[in-house]
């Protein structure tokens, strides 16, 4: 009898292995005919899925070290293209723009907006129209100017009171710094701050940091987006209706600040950039695609989402890099110092802080946030190198590869600003393939802001605090963070001790 149990076993084991074997051949033989890039298969029905890690850009970049930087995976029903150096990404998303510039429509991107606004639009007439409006605009109430540095020291200044009120006493400073970046977004867009105390304004920041930092909500996202049915089942149903909720309270905020600008409209004095878009609903009158309240709405949700937790969050890995590497700290401090003395940091003493901005450089090269940028779709299908990539392909160029790779920097993994400064001149030296902000036509829209931003809230800082670690409280570490749709500092606490 033990020996019928035994051959039945042995039999299942082999025809299971037979089916993995016979899927493995046939796929294999499907993606050799397609031509698609070169990949692992994964299991059946899963494919890579289970296999893709906490760290997915890592796990891709090391694949690429197999099958080149060009590679395609199975994910579940889909089948994904990931890039992995700077050449295919340049090459596919600035050269061959107009073909991977497309959104692919998720479950969370259909919640989002799907085909509204600028960020999840898909890559037509409209999102050109959006988006150069959107940046027209910026640029006219000061983005990129000396008028949007006094916006944002007008900020700071808050900002400082706010530090020296805790008198030295380590705290955590996430939302208080979130609160403030967004508050530069606020004056821009809705013509005003709010104070840091306001509760509905400080709430949604707050969804704002988690939608990008809550990694069981990304995991939860992910599987949704595979597994469309899993909305449905707890647990995961769970954080999908807070996902839906945490969507409906920063619009419903946004919306009700567009009722307060349409009550006192005046399409001859436009105090911000929603008056500017309500001059425009005026004039395109009804069923316009791109004009009207709606879309508005979510334009703004675009432009928080992208303007308040990449920038804090940056300013928070300067903060923990300063709390574990008091040397760096010291370097950039003699340089303010230096340079600028006592006087209010602007953007022209800039060019005279060579370590300043290499120290910045690094930050966001070793700190890459959002590791895989946003998915990107090929909206039409396309010969790219040697492969044959479909309409309709998911594709992700991966920035922490090229940040991380050693072909670009040496010891990628050591936080280096030096490395950014000519040995001869001391000057500073940007690296091209730094690209926090990726490239082509869908480059974040907030990458002035958020560089003048960081210069000026990291200047100040510097010339008013020293950074200094609790010893009651341990530092996580630096080299990793929490990966949710980025790559944030785990929570911590420094103190901040008046110069």
């Amino acid at each position: 009898m033990d020996a019928i149990k035994d051959f039945v076993t042995f039999e299942v084991l082999v025809r299971a292995l037979l089916v993995v074997i016979t899927t493995a051949v046939l796929y294999a033989r499907i993606r050799k005919e397609n031509r698609m890039p070169p990949g692992p298969m994964g299991i059946p029905l899963l494919g890579y899925l289970p296999f893709k890690g906490k760290r997915p850009a890592l796990t891709y970049f090391n694949l690429s070290k197999k099958y080149g930087p060009v590679i395609s995976l199975r994910m579940a029903n889909r089948t994904v293209v990931v890039l992995n150096d700077f050449d295919s990404i340049q090459e596919a998303l600035v050269k061959n723009g107009n073909v991977f510039s497309g959104r692919p429509t998720l479950a969370n991107v259909v919640e989002a907006g799907a085909g509204v606004g600028i960020a999840t639009r898909t890559y037509d007439g409209n999102f050109k129209k959006l988006r150069k409006f959107a940046l027209t605009t910026l640029r006219s109430f000061g983005l990129g100017k000396k008028s949007m540095e006094e916006k944002i020291n007008e900020e700071i200044r808050c900002f400082m009171d706010l530090l020296r009120s805790k008198n030295g006493e380590s705290f955590n400073e996430h939302t208080d710094f979130a609160t403030s970046v967004s508050n530069v977004l606020c004056n821009i867009t809705l013509g005003k701050r709010f104070p840091y105390e306001d509760k509905p304004f400080r709430k949604m920041v707050d969804l704002v940091n988690e939608s990008f930092a809550d990694k069981s909500l990304a995991f939860a996202i992910t599987l949704i987006n595979i597994f469309p049915v899993m909305r449905f089942i707890p647990p995961i149903s769970t954080y999908y209706n807070r996902f839906r909720d945490g969507l409906s309270y920063k619009r419903g905020f946004i919306r009700e600040s567009i009722k307060e600008h349409k009550e006192d409209f005046d399409p001859d004095q436009s105090r911000d950039f929603i008056d500017e878009y309500l001059k425009e609903v005026e004039k395109a009158g009804e069923n316009d695609a791109c004009f009207n309240e709606d879309q508005l709405t979510y334009v703004l949700d675009d432009l928080f989402l992208a303007g308040t937790e990449t920038t804090s969050s940056t300013l928070r890995w300067c903060v923990l890099l300063f709390a574990h590497r008091p040397d760096i700290q010291t370097k950039v401090s003699d340089e303010v110092q230096r340079v600028i003395g006592e006087s209010q940091p602007t953007m022209k003493h800039r060019d005279e802080m060579p370590y300043t901005r290499a120290f910045l450089h690094e930050i966001t090269r070793h700190r890459t946030l959002a590791q895989l940028a946003l998915p990107h779709l090929t909206t039409s299908a396309i010969e790219f190198r040697d492969f044959h990539i479909p309409k309709d392909t998911v594709v992700f160029p991966n920035l922490w590869a090229v940040h991380h790779d050693p072909e670009n920097f040496e010891k990628p993994e050591e936080f280096d600003p030096q490395r950014f400064i000519d040995e001869e001149t001391g000057e500073f030296r940007p690296h091209k393939k730094v690209i926090p902000f990726s490239v082509g036509p869908r480059y974040c829209l907030g990458e002035q802001l958020a560089k003048m931003e960081l210069f000026l809230f990291l200047t100040n800082i510097v010339q008013n605090f020293v950074i200094a670690r609790d010893p009651e409280k341990p530092l996580p570490t630096f080299e990793t963070g929490v990966i949710g749709d980025a790559e944030v500092p785990q929570a911590y606490e420094v103190k901040y001790v008046s110069r």
